[in-house]
């Protein structure tokens, strides 16, 4: 993967195209990555609801 420097339009366009379960990852991944507390676990997201 090549480290590219692309614009927040960018990466919407990129979401636009993702089907709903990528998108759960995504938001998971996000949320893990910079709202979680030190002391929260990573939990994988559950795709079997």
């Amino acid at each position: 993967m090549v480290n590219k420097s692309i614009s927040a339009q960018e990466v919407l366009a990129i979401i636009q195209v993702m089907d709903n379960e990528e998108r759960w990852k995504l938001l998971n991944e996000l949320y893990y990555l910079h709202y979680s507390s030190p002391e929260e676990k990573y939990m994988e997201l559950d795709m079997d609801y």
